[in-house]
């Protein structure tokens, strides 16, 4: 039987009948399992085309549809959402998600949506040629984001992008692939250490993703996934920090009351730069004089010195062990001060006499804290050339530009 609009059936539904009966749902005519056409006869070959075309009339890909109610060509998710006349019914087949891989609109249930220009009425939108109802979501051509990656088959996704594992992928080590996914352009400053699947510790997922890299698990990694990458965990005695050999980097690992470090031989040398001829690096890399990545030093001892091309770090660890950068700055730790384009001039804190190098003056705090007199402005904090940390703190102030 078919009903419009306007032939309603009336409903009785009384207390008293419910307990007689033992009946415990109250519904209208027509609100069984089976389609209801409320509003809109299909169109031409049909009701709910495939690939998701027109829910209202009636069609297979959205049961239970009412007045009007459009299943958005490609978008599945809507599909049998309930207009006036009925409650939503089964999630409908056509449309699964919208282009979830990049390819033309349509979802599981076909490409091709020329099954009709269906007869749409009270609102409902038909879906023409399958390419995406009005307001609905059209499948875009697609770049390789949201594309499988990282197994065989995969694609490799561009260098602003990640190949990001579900928890229960294991990092692909089974041949069970990621997806491609946007590198975050920034990150807060919050600290909740997760081990990347490079077996590296970052200070957040956001970090180690904006690193390229996806996320093993939460928590620091541990002293056998330090070895698992070729690298050897140090632990603090309990008076010292734990360090590692020249020509070493390092993150912190778990694994000890006090802390603990994985050391890993730093990568091979790049190309040279600085120097008489003052090369320059490419894009991402900065110019690393430290000697024990095989530069010759920035503290003038060497005239025109020449430093070795790395990679700049694209997330670090909040872990405080300040040094002084060759531009007389003080940075958290090494991997703060590369990040920054930065080589490390010495440990600890930059001085007074760091200050003086750059032609600045000391102020130092009284009461609320240190100020640069006006006219001046705040480079970097300092301590005494002795080492001494000034109680108010003291700041290295620059003329202003």
């Amino acid at each position: 039987m078919h009903l419009t609009s306007r032939q309603r059936i009336p409903v009785f539904c009384a207390a008293s009948l419910f307990f007689l009966l033992g009946n415990k749902d109250c519904e209208e005519p027509g609100s069984t399992d089976e389609p209801v056409n409320v509003a809109g006869a299909s169109g031409a070959a049909g009701a709910g085309a495939s690939g998701g075309a027109y829910a209202a009339a009636g069609g297979s890909t959205g049961s239970r549809a009412g007045a009007g109610a459009s299943a958005s060509a490609g978008a599945g998710r809507g599909a049998g959402r309930a207009g006036s006349g009925g409650r939503s019914g089964r999630a409908g087949t056509g449309g699964s998600v919208a282009g979830a891989s990049g390819a033309a609109a349509a979802g599981s249930g076909g490409a091709s949506g020329v099954a009709g220009e269906a007869g749409a009425s009270n609102g409902g939108a038909a879906a023409s040629s399958g390419a995406g109802a009005s307001g609905g979501a059209a499948a875009g051509a697609g770049a390789s984001a949201g594309k499988r990656c990282g197994t065989r088959g995969g694609v490799t996704c561009g260098d602003d992008e990640f190949c990001d594992y579900a928890p229960d992928l294991d990092c692909g080590a089974t041949d069970r692939g990621g997806v491609c996914r946007p590198k975050p352009q920034a990150c807060t400053a919050i600290y909740q250490p997760v081990c990347g699947c490079d077996k590296r510790t970052y200070a957040s997922d956001c970090t180690a993703n904006g690193a390229g890299v996806s996320v093993l698990r939460e928590g620091l990694c541990n002293p056998d996934e330090c070895e698992a990458v070729g690298g050897h965990a140090v632990y603090s005695d309990g008076a010292s920090i734990p360090e590692c050999e020249a020509g070493e980097e390092q993150w912190s690992i778990s694994g000890g009351r006090e802390q603990v470090i994985c050391c890993l031989p730093a990568p091979p040398r790049g190309k040279t730069c600085g120097g008489i001829a003052a090369l320059q690096c490419d894009s991402g890399q900065f110019c690393n004089y430290e000697e024990a990545a095989g530069g010759q030093g920035c503290d003038g001892t060497i005239a025109d010195a020449a430093g070795v091309c790395q990679e700049q770090p694209g997330a670090c660890t909040r872990e405080y062990r300040a040094v002084c950068g060759c531009d007389h700055r003080t940075y958290g730790n090494p991997c703060t001060a590369h990040a920054e384009g930065a080589s490390m001039l010495h440990d600890g804190a930059c001085t007074v006499a760091d200050c003086d190098a750059v032609g600045g003056k000391v102020a130092y705090g009284i009461g609320p804290g240190p100020m640069c007199p006006a006219g001046t402005e705040r480079y970097t904090d300092v301590i005494e050339n002795n080492g001494a940390i000034p109680i108010e703190g003291a700041f290295c102030c620059v003329p202003s530009p």
